[in-house]
């Protein structure tokens, strides 16, 4: 038996769009794409609303300079909290990707191409999503979103 997605959305970047219920623990969002050989930086947003007033994980790739980085943070009531980023070869510009993000009980988890990327702590900001929004530098061929609970129990 394989997964089926709960979602599975064509993209066109920009994208605001939400989702038909709110993101919960134990949920799994796969986004499928390529960044342009000359791309500076995208962002994805996992927020509550449409706006960006609240945004419980802000995920920026940046590609400008020498250094390859991601940048994330969370903003509550429009006061973003103190930026991290993490730095290493990300190799995505000029070619395909599978950003995938784990949605679990006291973090937001980040892995690109299957590889572990980065953890969020939710203790930083918010963590209500019930929306997504894509910008910048990126091309985004598909979204889906998978329940993972009924493959850890079985169910």
């Amino acid at each position: 038996m394989s997964l089926q997605p709960l979602w599975d959305w064509t993209v066109n970047v920009p994208f605001t769009k939400q989702f038909p219920s709110e993101l919960r623990e134990e949920m799994m969002l796969a986004i499928c794409g390529s960044v342009p050989q000359d791309a500076k930086n995208f962002v994805i947003n996992f927020q509550k609303g449409e706006n960006d007033e609240s945004i419980a994980f802000h995920f920026a790739p940046c590609f400008d300079g020498g250094e390859e980085k991601v940048v994330y943070s969370s903003k509550k009531n429009k006061n973003w909290a103190p930026m991290a980023d993490k730095c290493g070869k990300l190799d995505m510009r000029g070619k395909s990707f599978k950003l995938t993000f784990f949605f679990w009980k006291n973090c937001y988890q980040a892995c690109l191409n299957g590889k572990h990327l980065l953890i969020f702590d939710k203790s930083e900001g918010n963590s209500e999503i019930n929306a997504v929004n894509i910008y910048g530098n990126v091309k985004v061929d598909s979204l889906k979103a998978y329940d993972i609970r009924c493959v850890k129990t079985g169910v």
